[in-house]
């Protein structure tokens, strides 16, 4: 069995647009696999899986990155792989949106506390918590997808 080397990486929220990028791009792959299979194998449950997959993975779209906190730093480990996994590629995405995610409620909750912000902090506040909103929707639609079969 192939050992899992983790690598940790850098960037900021706008990094969550290479991994909606590979989310959709599995969603591609999986459509692909799934047009290339025989009539006769579209009852089978590979093929419902992956369909299923492909369908939720294109339909992901980017949310808007807040303005307030498009520099904000983010930091994430992902697995890599001399063969890397349809599954892994997913969850490395996931792990990506998922520090996104983890940031954009800890600006939120910081711009609550700031007293001398008012409307302009809770507006932004409410930003934040939408952005993380929309990342925890897609991160629960990607971690439900399934990659039977061979690569998966």
């Amino acid at each position: 069995m192939a050992r899992t080397k983790l690598v940790e990486c850098k960037g900021s929220l706008s990094s969550i647009s290479d991994a909606i990028s590979e989310l959709q791009s599995l969603g591609e792959e999986c459509r692909e696999v799934c047009d290339g299979m025989s009539e006769n194998l579209h009852n089978g449950q590979r093929y419902q899986d992956l369909d299923a997959s492909a369908s939720a993975l294109e339909s992901i779209s980017e949310p808007d990155v807040p303005v307030d906190g498009g520099d904000a730093e983010i930091k994430w480990t992902e697995g890599k792989r001399r063969h890397v996994s349809r599954a892994l590629r997913r969850d490395n995405a996931v792990a990506c949106l998922q520090a996104a995610k983890d940031e954009a409620e800890r600006l939120a909750e910081e711009n609550r506390k700031d007293e001398g912000g008012g409307e302009v902090a809770q507006a932004s506040a409410d930003a934040l918590d939408g952005f993380a909103e929309a990342l925890g929707e897609i991160i629960s639609e990607a971690e439900g997808c399934e990659f039977p079969g061979m690569y998966g």
